[in-house]
């Protein structure tokens, strides 16, 4: 469950540096209020990201996912379910976003690019690949805002949705499969809670 007073803390932050720069990130380098801010985001993201991975965590071992506990590359299989996992999403983002049309675009370039990473030879570069996960995290986070919705309690219907994956199994690339009779997260009724009040979306 997300601690509150992280949460509260990152949002505080957050809207500290937007007050201090006036939403022009411009103006932070010569604003002193703004440039503290950024500190205290960062400390705050710190101990927010902390509560994620602990969420990851617990989903690992509930399916047997081993982890390392220091930085390297592990095996190539690891490295394709990986690359699958983290392009898939940013997909169905993206076919979140358009017409029904486009959305068999993306969705057909989104298997184009799950075939292509199980069949490319794998050469990490680990610090060009985490760097880039990190400025995932960031244009996520960005994202929320956009959005208007608060991270914390969506985080926790997905991980109430993923600890009940017990059952699954593993497809043919490592992916932890749904289970029969599993039931997704209510992403609707979160942000209905959260003052959303348009009508539920056509799949």
């Amino acid at each position: 469950m997300t601690n509150p007073i992280k949460k509260a803390k990152l949002w505080d932050a957050i809207h500290e540096y937007v007050r201090a720069c006036g939403g022009d990130p411009a103006k932070a380098t010569s604003n002193t209020m703004a440039q503290y801010a950024v500190v205290m985001i960062e400390d705050a993201a710190n101990e927010f990201q902390e509560t994620i991975i602990d969420r990851v965590h617990a989903f690992h071992q509930l399916i047997g996912q081993p982890e390392r506990e220091t930085p390297g590359v592990p095996d190539d299989d690891t490295v394709r379910l990986r690359g699958r996992l983290v392009i898939e999403e940013p997909y169905e983002f993206v076919e979140a976003l358009v017409a029904p049309a486009w959305k068999v675009v993306f969705r057909s370039l989104r298997e184009l690019t799950k075939d292509l990473i199980a069949k490319a030879e794998i050469q990490v570069d680990l610090p060009a690949a985490i760097d880039a996960l990190e400025d995932t995290n960031y244009v996520v986070a960005g994202s929320f805002l956009q959005f208007g919705t608060k991270p914390g309690p969506v985080a926790q219907e997905v991980q109430r949705a993923n600890m009940s994956k017990v059952g699954g199994g593993r497809d043919e690339h490592g992916k932890w499969r749904k289970p029969p009779g599993w039931t997704p997260p209510d992403i609707v009724g979160v942000l209905r809670k959260q003052g959303w009040d348009a009508e539920e979306p056509e799949s």
